[in-house]
């Protein structure tokens, strides 16, 4: 069994994991270089994409939803405090 993750944002990608969670492949989300201001998908690539990884397979899309309108600055802190916390209780 094949494991697909996808990550739509233009900065995602697309993983393929073994039944053991070994990464078999990574891509970048495919894109079309156009003259708009936004690159746009390029839904032919991603269908070749996800036929070129072997059966049987289950995919999984990430949800997409908003951030929620914080500054970067306090972001910038929580990420801080988490990171601290979490080297805490590595080593103590």
């Amino acid at each position: 069994m094949n494991y697909v993750g996808i990550d739509l944002g233009k900065d995602g990608g697309i993983i393929v994991l073994n039944q053991d969670g070994g990464v078999l492949k990574k891509y970048k989300t495919p894109l079309l270089t156009s003259t708009k201001a936004k690159p746009e998908y390029d839904i032919p690539a991603m269908v070749k994409i996800l036929k070129e990884i072997p059966e049987p397979k289950v995919v999984t899309i990430e949800k997409s939803q908003p951030m929620p309108m914080v500054s970067s600055s306090v972001m910038v802190l929580k990420s801080v405090a988490r990171s601290g916390r979490e080297t805490r209780k590595l080593f103590g």
